[in-house]
């Protein structure tokens, strides 16, 4: 199991969020980005909030959560044709 240490920042902030009261939400005490998430009474897992974390490229996921409401087609796009940036056409 990999360890993620949050660094830099001089206070975290922790919310309930009141939609999901048995889940907790930390955001940065400087500019209010989401950070992450995790149960309440359950801190072994966290779902993180990649945009604010510099090292992304080394998390691989190792589940995904809430397909029950996925389209079927969005479970796998693999064989989709793929551009770097918005506006290429194939």
């Amino acid at each position: 199991m990999r360890q993620l240490t949050v660094s830099a920042i001089a206070r975290i902030r922790l919310s309930v969020l009141r939609a999901f009261l048995d889940e907790k939400a930390a955001f940065c005490g400087h500019c209010g980005s989401p950070l992450y998430t995790h149960a309440a009474d359950d801190r072994s897992t966290y779902g993180l909030r990649l945009g604010c974390i510099e090292q992304r490229r080394l998390l691989t996921p190792v589940k995904q959560v809430w397909c029950r409401s996925a389209l079927p087609w969005s479970m796998n796009i693999e064989a989709l044709p793929r551009y770097e940036k918005q506006g290429q056409r194939g």
